[in-house]
C-alpha cells in the first residue's frame, strides 16, 4: 500500500496504481474505499475490461446486482470472450432471482475459462438443488475445490455424491477431509467408519490393512486329556 501511495503523490491520475489500490482496500474487506478507487481507476482508464470485472464481482459482493449488471455488460463488448466477466453477469442475474439467465452466463464462462471455479460452483449448488443425478455434480464440485478447498457445502455434497455413483474410495478421502475439516462432527465421523468398512471388505486379503470381521476361522478342537485307570480285580468267592 505505501508504494502505491509513493505513485499516486507522484502521479495522481495514474490508472494502474489506483486499480491496484482499490484491490488492496478489497482484500482487507473495505468494500466502499475499494469501489472508491477502482470508479477513480475507471473514470481514467474507460476502456479496461479488467476494472469493470472488479467493480461486477465487487458490487456483486455487496448485492448490488443492478450495478453489477451496467459494468460486466459494458466489460464483455469491450472482452467478448472473458470468462470472468461472463461469470460476473450471470451472478448478477443469480442475485435478481433469475436462475436460467444465470447458469446460461455461469457454462458460457466455463467455456471461455475453465478457471472460473466460482462458475463450477454455482453449477453444482443448482444442479444439487434441482435433484439432478450425483454425475452431474462431480466434475464441477471437483474443479471447483482443486481452486478453493473452503467453498462452503461443496466438499459435503462431492462426497455424497461420490457415495451415490458406488465411488467409495473416492467417496472415503472426501468424508476423511470433511472430518479433519470438522472435528467431532458425528455424522462425518460415522460415515468415514461406515464407508471405511466397506472399501475395506471390497479388498482382496493381501491389500486389507485390517482383518476381515465377518469371517472367524475355527479352533482345532483340543485333545482331551484322561487318565489311565487300573482295571478292576475280581475276587473268587472264598478269597
Amino acid at each position: 500500500m505505501a508504494s502505491l501511495d509513493r505513485t499516486l503523490r507522484l502521479d495522481p491520475d495514474q490508472p494502474a496504481a489506483l486499480f491496484y489500490k482499490g484491490l488492496a482496500y478489497a482484500a482487507t474487506t473495505d468494500t466502499m474505499q475499494a469501489l472508491a478507487y477502482l470508479h477513480a481507476a475507471l473514470a481514467r482508464d474507460p476502456r479496461q475490461p479488467e476494472i469493470m470485472h472488479q467493480l461486477a464481482f465487487l458490487l456483486n459482493a455487496y448485492r448490488v446486482p443492478q450495478d453489477a449488471a451496467v459494468y460486466a455488460a459494458q466489460g464483455m463488448r469491450l472482452d467478448s470472450t472473458s470468462g470472468a466477466l461472463a461469470y460476473d453477469y450471470g451472478r448478477q442475474f443469480e442475485l435478481q432471482g433469475r436462475p436460467d439467465s444465470a447458469l446460461y452466463y455461469y457454462r458460457r464462462a466455463l467455456r471461455f475459462d475453465t478457471t472460473q471455479y466460482r462458475a463450477d460452483y454455482r453449477l453444482a449448488l443448482a444442479a444439487a438443488a434441482q435433484r439432478q443425478r450425483p454425475a452431474v455434480l462431480i466434475p464441477h464440485l471437483q474443479r471447483a475445490l482443486r481452486r478453493n478447498p473452503r467453498l462452503p457445502q461443496a466438499r459435503a455434497l462431492l462426497a455424497e455424491a461420490l457415495e451415490a455413483q458406488h465411488r467409495l474410495p473416492e467417496a472415503l478421502t472426501q468424508f476423511r477431509l470433511l472430518v479433519a475439516e470438522n472435528p467431532g462432527n458425528h455424522h462425518w465421523t460415522y460415515k468415514v467408519w461406515k464407508t471405511g468398512e466397506i472399501v475395506q471388505a471390497m479388498l482382496p486379503d493381501s491389500l486389507r490393512t485390517t482383518p476381515r470381521t465377518y469371517y472367524y476361522r475355527p479352533v482345532a478342537p483340543q485333545p482331551r486329556h484322561t487318565e489311565a485307570v487300573e482295571p478292576l480285580k475280581l475276587r473268587r468267592p472264598g478269597q
